[in-house]
């Protein structure tokens, strides 16, 4: 998406309809509200639209005037028009004390209400726009001049936006980086008429706004991602029909804010998509944990996929005939897997990863669970369940148990001088946290997780 066009003044001159009482002067004004304000266009490359379009609104608030009044000026395709909002009037733009306004401008329409306080009914998550308390005079009309710029951001951070295509209307997406954090516009300040926003937490969701083709997110780049050479790796989540599509935006160094198209979902050569399963439970860290359909390199939920040494992040088939019996050479920070030496993470990228000891022991704690002999075993909690089939492990050269027993490495070490790491195990019996040395070959499940 492209800044909006530099040097160009819009001066508004538009009607608004106020309804006020005759009784509420000795001499009232007889005409509607004349709007007669100037508005500038923002100009750097932060800005996600070339020009206005049809539809967006500014919501311009008045110090000195009791929320929630407020003006709603909407371009129309040619010229903005003015709405009084919540009963305000002309005689609140004559007889306030402090003629200053305070303009809001959220790049794609929202349907928010302002609630008595100033915050709006529903928080915009994204880019957006702003004046602060600039003056206005009221006498046969409404003047003043609104010269929008960017919230300026904390502790050096940038604007960085994302668009993709290919995306299914109406859904429901997120998008998740570990260095952009959510930007929340969530009204203004009923005493000093300012705007309100906050930062979320990076790697928290940013939720996706449609405008024509394009899905558009927007966030906050960490000041630590600033001036560096970093490979941004995305992921988008479609929350409908429960598929994670993950890619990376190649390597570039941001400076300055900065939109970066990520091109189609349906590009397979691009993105990795991958179904997951929310069994509705939380780790730690106090995350939802959600679970991939399948293991590893398996094309179906019910196809056993490829076995791994833990710490490798090659995995080979069942009758590859490759050696599982000697000791892989891996790195882990406080007993978990570096995500070097993830394989999930290294093949799906993004979000995706190997699960810990503790969240496997989640899984089989909130979960009913059923056996079927030759098949595999199926975790449940409500509604959604995540099916495993029976892969047995590999031990050197040979295929064990495999119908019978199930196996699944997480990502935590259980004894790094005994060479031995934790995993999810499984029978017609019962479901377990184990351990085993880390020579033996055993499948992989993916993760992900989110607030």
């Amino acid at each position: 998406m492209k800044a909006m066009k530099t040097g160009k003044t819009l001066f508004l001159i538009a009607n608004c309809l106020l309804l006020f009482a005759a009784c509420s002067r000795e001499n009232p004004i007889p005409e509607p509200l004349q709007v007669n304000l100037t508005i500038s266009e923002y100009s750097t490359k932060a800005t996600v639209k070339d020009a206005w379009e049809n539809g967006d609104v500014i919501y311009v608030f008045f110090k000195g005037i009791a929320l929630p009044k407020y003006l709603e000026m909407k371009y129309n395709g040619s010229k903005w028009e003015g709405t009084a909002k919540n009963g305000l009037s002309a005689d609140d733009l004559s007889d306030a004390d402090d003629k200053r306004m305070t303009a809001v401008f959220l790049p794609y329409a929202s349907t928010s209400t302002v609630n008595n306080d100033g915050t709006f009914s529903t928080a915009y998550s994204g880019f957006f726009l702003q004046c602060l308390l600039v003056p206005y005079t009221y006498g046969t009309a409404l003047t003043g001049t609104l010269n929008m710029t960017a919230p300026s951001l904390n502790g050096g951070e940038q604007h960085i936006h994302f668009d993709v295509s290919g995306y299914t209307a109406a859904n429901k997406y997120n998008l998740y980086q570990e260095s952009v954090r959510p930007i929340v516009c969530t009204g203004v300040s009923s005493s000093d008429c300012t705007v309100q926003w906050s930062e979320g937490t990076a790697g928290t969701a940013i939720s996706g706004h449609e405008a024509g083709s394009v899905l558009s997110f927007s966030g906050a780049l960490s000041s630590a991602a600033v001036g560096t050479a970093t490979e941004y790796q995305f992921s988008v989540d479609d929350a409908t029909s429960h598929i994670l599509y993950t890619r990376s935006a190649g390597t570039k160094t941001i400076s300055t804010s900065i939109a970066i198209g990520l091109g189609s979902l349906n590009d397979e050569a691009k993105w990795n998509a991958n179904a997951y399963v929310d069994l509705a439970y939380t780790n730690a860290a106090g995350k939802r944990v959600l679970w991939a359909t399948k293991n590893l390199g398996a094309d179906k939920p019910s196809d056993i996929g490829l076995y791994f040494a833990f710490g490798e992040i090659t995995g080979y088939s069942a009758y590859s005939g490759h050696d599982f019996s000697s000791d892989p050479a891996y790195e882990a920070q406080n007993d978990i897997l570096k995500p070097a030496f993830d394989a999930a993470h290294v093949a799906l990228g993004g979000l995706w990863r190997m699960p810990t000891a503790h969240e496997i022991d989640r899984l089989r704690e909130n979960s009913a669970y059923s056996f079927e002999s030759g098949v595999g075993g199926t975790f449940t909690h409500g509604t959604a369940s995540v099916f495993f089939p029976a892969s047995g492990y590999i031990q050197g050269t040979s295929l064990v148990s495999a119908g019978t027993y199930g196996s699944c490495w997480s990502a935590s070490v259980y004894d790094f001088d005994d060479k031995q790491a934790c995993l999810l195990g499984f029978s017609a019996a019962n479901t377990y946290t184990d351990n085993d040395y880390i020579s033996k070959g055993l499948t992989i499940r993916p993760v992900f997780s989110i607030e």
